[in-house]
Parts: structure tokens; C-alpha cells; sequence
């Protein structure tokens, strides 16, 4: 604690000192800064601090994903459901109306994967309505297929910054690299491998919600399909409580 209450110190210091800095700097402007004005020792004490920081978050995110045990959900994927706690668990993060219940009891139950989110839900916070992309299949093959999820998620990311972009998921891809956007997306073969696959935009209502209130470093979730599907749509769904896919009870 006495090193870490050093650096803070120092960073409080070295910003209220600095006519160049301004509220909001990122570290590397931080300690772009700090080199400007030859203070080369408190530059690498901000390296050395940041990166604790960068590793105390991966080290977190990994022991969240260890606490993961998808094979809880088996008794919650058919449908309709009958687990009145796993309803009620649900429907408490949204909305308890008598439709709700109902659509939580019927909806289909898939894992999906997150191509990317807003850089806050990959660290431990209590946000609310934070941005994320997410892709996952509906058909019995793909749905819990975690391999399909890992690489298919791999292969957006990868044509995302593509200059050679298949005709079939061009306009996908055209509108995933607008970070503002909002969209619900039938993957083309060229991504889908064969599966009844799906990319979406999802804002998480409250980032507790998630396991450990942070996307795990495995980066799949499980979601229930509130609603139909459709193309130029905004997609309907209702993350899992992590409590049940989760040792933490959370």
C-alpha cells in the first residue's frame, strides 16, 4: 500500500503541477508529459503504476473466469421453463410484468460472445447502459459451442480491420465500424461457418449484472432471446443472473 500511495501522490502532484495537463488525460499522455519536461524518473513510476493497474485487471478478469461453470445452465435452457426462482432471479433485472414472465419462461437460451464493449465493463465498475457487440448462433449445433463463439468472434474482430471484406457481410461490417451504431445482423457464411448466427448491439442496464460486475476474460455470456430476431432491428435480450453459471453465487 505505502508504494501505491507513493505513485498516487506523485501522479496528483506532477498533474496539478503541469500547465499541459488537462482533466481526462490518458496515462500515455500523462507520461508523455512528464518526458517532455525531463522528469524521467516519475514517467517510468507512472509505467510501473499503470501497468499494476493493467495486470491487478487481467489478473481479476481471469479469476472471474475461472469461477465460470456454464454446465450450471443445463436445467434453464429447455423451454418453457419451469424453475420459478430462475424466473423470478430474471425478471427482477428487468421487469416483473406478467408478459415478461412469460417471454423469460419461452425464450431460447443461448451463450454469446463479446466482439467488443465499452472499455469501462472490462474492469470491475458499477456503470449503467454501457455498450457491447455481441455474436451467437441459434441452431442446436452452435448455440453453446463455445470453440464456434471464441473463433468466430476472432474472425469479426480481424475483418473489422480488413481493407478485403466479403460481399455478404460487407454492410455488417460496414456499420460494426461505426462505434455509434446500433444493429441486430444475420452473419453471412463468410463469418457464420454454416450456423444461424447473429451480431448485436446490447447495452447492459447495470454492470453488476455481470459476473463480478466485469466481462470475464473468456469474453462469453449467457443471454435469453426476448424476442424475434429481425434484421435493421434492435435485438430484445435478458442477460442470465451470473449466480447460475457462476461458483461465487453472485
Amino acid at each position: 500500500m505505502g508504494f501505491l500511495k507513493t505513485i498516487i501522490n506523485l501522479i496528483s502532484s506532477a498533474i496539478s503541477e503541469s500547465k499541459e495537463s488537462q482533466p481526462g488525460q490518458s496515462p500515455e499522455e500523462i507520461i508523455a508529459s512528464l518526458e517532455r519536461r525531463g522528469k524521467h524518473e516519475q514517467a517510468q513510476q507512472y509505467r510501473d503504476y499503470f501497468a499494476q493497474i493493467e495486470k491487478d485487471k487481467e489478473d481479476y478478469s481471469l479469476k472471474i473466469s475461472e469461477s465460470i461453470t456454464y454446465e450450471k445452465l443445463s436445467p434453464y435452457k429447455n423451454t418453457p421453463r419451469i424453475d420459478a426462482g430462475f424466473i423470478k432471479d430474471t425478471a427482477a433485472l428487468y421487469s416483473s410484468s406478467s408478459k415478461n414472465i412469460e417471454k423469460i419462461t419461452n425464450a431460447q437460451m443461448v451463450l454469446a460472445s463479446v466482439v467488443q464493449a465499452n472499455h469501462q465493463l472490462y474492469k470491475e465498475g458499477n456503470e449503467d447502459m454501457l455498450p457491447m457487440v455481441l455474436v451467437f448462433a441459434l441452431d442446436e449445433e452452435h448455440r453453446f459451442n463455445t470453440d464456434w463463439l471464441i473463433d468466430t468472434a476472432d474472425k469479426i474482430a480481424d475483418m473489422k480491420e480488413s481493407n478485403n471484406v466479403p460481399q455478404d457481410v460487407f454492410a455488417f461490417i460496414k456499420v460494426l465500424r461505426d462505434d455509434q451504431s446500433i444493429f441486430c445482423f444475420k452473419l453471412g457464411s463468410s463469418l457464420s461457418g454454416g450456423a444461424d448466427a447473429w451480431c448485436v448491439t446490447y447495452s447492459i442496464p447495470k454492470q453488476k449484472y455481470l459476473p463480478g460486475a466485469v466481462i470475464p476474460s473468456i469474453n462469453i455470456l449467457p443471454f435469453l432471446i426476448m424476442d424475434t430476431l429481425k434484421d435493421d432491428y434492435q435485438a430484445k435480450l435478458a442477460i442470465v443472473p451470473s449466480k447460475y453459471y457462476t461458483n461465487n453465487n453472485q
